[in-house]
């Protein structure tokens, strides 16, 4: 089962890149897919008002060069097709959003600083501004420890995946479920139950219970109605969203966390607050936000 058949990668060749390549390399070999190993060049490209002169020129060959050779640096894993490209331009986001549109890219794989307190609230990270814009899924390798080396993979042994019962979700636990299968990993499905709060223009208004035995009997319906191929374990947690999904990935060991963004327009996406946003800024554990693929 073939889930993928070309596969992006954006690094910068940081420590923090070596966890996304990790993890490209692992869904590219499972899928038979290609990978395309993207490192863009944003130095030279903030210097156009030089461009043309000897030495502006000369500096921006010497840049190139350097990225391409590291690129080259890096070991072929067997058995995989690899690309390696270099492309210039002051925004590495847009040249990863055009390259993964020209070649046709169905997963983009980009990593994640890790930056703490009030820069990640920011979210103004190249992942983030990707994960805002794309059209296809992305996966965000997260804060944890990066691969040993360049030729490590990263198993996936559990995947967590999260649904808020909507149909908009379903596809995001399909997809997970379909991840498991080709991996031999176990699946979690969790469901975050929000506690009602008070109505702050009807203060007397009775507040809404909060039933858990409720949301499991309905989590055990959808994943019922779903005929997942595969046995999925079920959790449910009581707080916000965005805090319990990330917990709930910590709790179960995840590999992999796989959230769903239910098609927004581009207008819509620009604005923060959704659920997926924000376990992308906060979960240590990589996060795969799924979209279904454009038809």
């Amino acid at each position: 089962m073939a889930l993928y058949q070309r596969i992006l990668l954006a690094t910068d060749f940081s420590p923090h890149s070596r966890r996304a390549m990790a993890l490209a390399r692992t869904l590219a070999r499972a899928s038979g897919a290609e990978l395309h190993v993207l490192y863009v060049n944003v130095l030279s490209s903030l210097h156009t008002e030089y461009r043309g002169l000897a030495a502006t020129d000369e500096y921006t060959r010497t840049l190139i060069a350097a990225a391409e050779e590291t690129l080259h640096g890096i070991p072929d894993a067997r058995r995989l097709v690899t690309r390696r490209v270099v492309r210039t331009d002051e925004s590495p986001a847009r040249a990863i959003l055009e390259y993964a549109g020209e070649q046709g890219a169905d997963l983009i794989v980009v990593g994640s600083r890790g930056l703490a307190g009030i820069k990640r609230v920011l979210l103004g990270s190249v992942a983030a501004k990707v994960v805002h814009a794309a059209t296809v899924p992305v996966l965000v390798a997260g804060q944890g420890a990066g691969a040993a080396d360049d030729t490590e993979e990263a198993p996936l042994r559990h995947l967590v995946v999260a649904t808020d019962l909507s149909d908009a979700s379903r596809p995001g636990v399909l997809h997970a479920a379909d991840i498991a299968v080709q991996h031999g990993a176990r699946l979690t499905v969790v469901h975050v139950l929000v506690p009602a709060t008070v109505d702050p223009y009807d203060p007397g208004a009775p507040v809404p219970r909060t039933e858990p035995d409720r949301a499991r009997a309905s989590l055990a319906q959808f994943i019922a109605e779903l005929e997942l191929p595969v046995d999925a374990e079920q959790d449910v947690a009581i707080g916000p969203a965005d805090a319990e999904i990330a917990a709930a990935a910590v709790r179960h060991e995840a590999d992999l966390l796989v959230v769903g963004s239910h098609g927004r327009s581009a207008v819509q996406r620009v604005l923060l607050g959704s659920v997926a946003d924000k376990v992308v800024r906060v979960s240590a554990c990589p996060v795969l936000v799924h979209r279904p693929r454009p038809v």
